[in-house]
This record gives C-alpha cells, sequence and structure tokens, in this order.
C-alpha cells in the first residue's frame, strides 16, 4: 500500500484542518486567546481608570478595617475603665472581630462570585459601618463584642 493513497491517521486530519490552531496545542485557537486576553480584562474594553478606582476602592475598604483595629486596640484601656470590662472581655473584643473575619472570609468570596462583588462590597460596607456605630454605643463588654463580631463578618 502507497503512503499516497493510505488513509491518513487522526493526528494528521487534525493538523489539516487546523484544529491544533497556530501554537500546535490542541484546542489552542487564534479565538481561544482572545478568549484568554478577555478574562485577563485587556481585549473587554475595560479602561485604565476603572482599574484604578477598583484599586483606590478597594485600599480604601483595607485602610477601613486596619485603622478599626488600630483604634479599639488603643483604646483597650478605656474601654476596661468605662465598661468595667475584664482581661476576657477585653481579648473577645479584639479577637470577636478576627475570627468572623476569617471564618467567613471564603464565604464572602462565594457570594461575592454569586451576587455580584460589587453588591457584596457595598453590603458588607454598610454592616461593617452599621456595627461600627453600634460598638461606639455599646452600654456593656457584651454588646460591644457582638458589634465587632459583626464589624468582622461585613469587612469581610
Amino acid at each position: 500500500m502507497s503512503t499516497s493513497t493510505a488513509t491518513p491517521s487522526t493526528t494528521e486530519m487534525a493538523v489539516r484542518s487546523g484544529a491544533f490552531g497556530p501554537t500546535g496545542a490542541p484546542g489552542a485557537t487564534r479565538r481561544g486567546v482572545r478568549r484568554r486576553r478577555a478574562a485577563n480584562g485587556r481585549a473587554t474594553g475595560q479602561s485604565r481608570a476603572t482599574t484604578v478606582w477598583a484599586v483606590a476602592i478597594t485600599s480604601m475598604a483595607l485602610f477601613m478595617a486596619t485603622l478599626d483595629n488600630l483604634v479599639v486596640t488603643t483604646a483597650l484601656p478605656v474601654i476596661r475603665a468605662h465598661l468595667h470590662a475584664g482581661l476576657a472581655g477585653l481579648e473577645w473584643t479584639v479577637n470577636a472581630y478576627t475570627l468572623t473575619f476569617a471564618v467567613l472570609l471564603l464565604t464572602g468570596a462565594a457570594l461575592g462570585d454569586r451576587f455580584g462583588r460589587r453588591r457584596m462590597f457595598v453590603t458588607g460596607l454598610v454592616v461593617f459601618t452599621a456595627a461600627s456605630a453600634a460598638a461606639a454605643l455599646s452600654p456593656s463588654i457584651g454588646w460591644l463584642v457582638t458589634a465587632r463580631a459583626v464589624q468582622g463578618a461585613g469587612a469581610r
């Protein structure tokens, strides 16, 4: 049997049809390359200003959470005196925020994927702000610890 009359192999037919694309990898067509660029954010029409705003707003949220922890840590002696809190209450004041933030971090990411990152960001910002007001107005250490836990949930 001569090679000119033999049926081509599956690989040869795929190469002739262009299934391997310009890079030679299966499925790597020019269209696939465009899709990867679109997923990267470059070819979707996303402007540089939009990226700058997203980074700025995210940085402000991180600044708010960091500043809140700094203020609470600095105010622990005043909290102890005014709310008549013991050492355990002061520990819970700091740890309630950290624990709820850490526990709900992955849940917040999943909810952001499901309902939209912007919507979840705004919801978290509102919850964090309301819990901050509740923490400032708390009459006892129990209320303060609860408000700090809600703050951690909002900051996720």
